[in-house]
């Protein structure tokens, strides 16, 4: 099957299937009396995704007049986002949906696919990722560094004389 890009519409699982859930309600709509797309697209998806998603329908030559090649080209979404690769993400923050859209283009640019990402908060990780693809883990994380450093460390021992003014041998001088 063709791959559909379908980033503008949606980065996380979460969203994978709200904007599903949408298609779906369109779909059921589209053989009602007085059927209008437009109108449909904006109630369901709002102003930036209608639009995207005429732009994905003309980009791909469907008629939006022709009520079976839209219900065709809305099957064909709904398999794409099905067929998507799932990549659990544990990070150390919350991101921001500019920190998603990065994550996103990464893998576009470097894997040539997209995928949908599964996102958790593990402040433990202290910084990094781990990722979790096709049955494989990586940790890319700095908490066993961290972890591995802290056990290492010498336990801070207590100075038992406090050292005086007059013990210091060391001399400033300033140049000119």
């Amino acid at each position: 099957m063709e791959t559909i890009d379908l980033s503008d519409f949606f980065i996380t699982k979460a969203e994978a299937n709200a904007f599903s859930q949408h298609l779906t309600k369109i779909f059921d709509t589209i053989y009602t009396a007085h059927f209008d797309l437009e109108k449909s697209l904006m109630q369901e998806l709002g102003m930036q995704k209608k639009e995207a998603l005429i732009k994905l329908l003309r980009e791909n030559k469907v008629q939006d007049s022709s009520i079976p090649a839209l219900q065709e080209f809305l099957k064909k979404i709904q398999d794409s986002i099905a067929t998507l690769p799932l990549v659990t993400l544990t990070i150390a923050f919350e991101p921001t949906n500019e920190t998603l859209k990065a994550f996103s283009q990464w893998f576009l640019f470097t894997l040539k696919k997209q995928v949908i990402f599964d996102i958790h908060v593990d402040t433990s990780l202290v910084a990094g990722a781990t990722i979790t693809a096709n049955g494989k883990f990586k940790d890319y994380s700095l908490k066993a560094l961290f972890e591995k450093t802290i056990e290492e460390k010498p336990p801070i021992q207590q100075q038992t004389a406090t050292p005086t003014l007059h013990q210091s041998t060391e001399h400033v001088t300033l140049g000119r």
